[in-house]
Parts: C-alpha cells; structure tokens; sequence
C-alpha cells in the first residue's frame, strides 16, 4: 500500500497486518507527506505498530526516530521473508516505497 500515507491509513494498515495469521509481521515504512508535526507523527505510528508486536522498519526517513533502511537495504531485507511471514510496504506515493515490491 503505497500510494497514500497518513496516520489514521496507517493505523488501519497496521491492525490489518496484526490480524493477519503469519510467524512474523514486519512493516516497511516511509515518508508520511503533508504533516502538520511530522516528527511527533512518526514516531506515534512506530509506537502504534510495535504495541502491536508489529516488527517495525523505516525506510529512508529519519522521522520515526529509528535508523532508517535505504531502498537496497529494505529491498534485501523484504526479499529474505519466509513465506509464513507477513509484510506491509506502506508510505506516501512521493517516496516511491512501491518499487520495494518490484520483483517479488
């Protein structure tokens, strides 16, 4: 889901992972444009996900207040998934998240 990011889609995007029956679930996030308080948000949706016991991964951005993957560097990672683990790639169309996905 990588067309559209904001805070309420992100939550909704990170229950649905917590539903989903899998080993592990981990998600890939980016950018999250148009914020009013980027950084508080950020942080909050990372805080969200993990209360989920969601694996968290920020990919190309500093903002929620981790150290951030690079496009390769989540590429490899996204790529290493066993098939009873589950993924979300989610972020702003404008960081290009989706091309994480090509190939799979």
């Amino acid at each position: 889901d990588s067309y559209n990011a904001n805070p309420a889609s992100m939550r909704a995007a990170l229950e649905t992972l917590a539903n989903v029956s899998a080993r592990r679930k981990i998600a890939f996030c980016g950018l999250m444009a148009e914020l009013s308080e980027p950084a508080k948000e950020h942080l909050a949706i990372r805080e969200f996900a993990e209360s989920l016991g969601i694996e968290f991964v920020a990919v190309n951005t500093d903002l929620y207040g981790i150290a951030a993957l690079s496009y390769d560097q989540a590429r490899t990672r996204l790529a290493q998934l066993d098939s009873d683990d589950a993924a979300l790639v989610k972020g702003s169309k404008v960081t290009g998240l989706v091309r994480l996905c090509d190939g799979l």
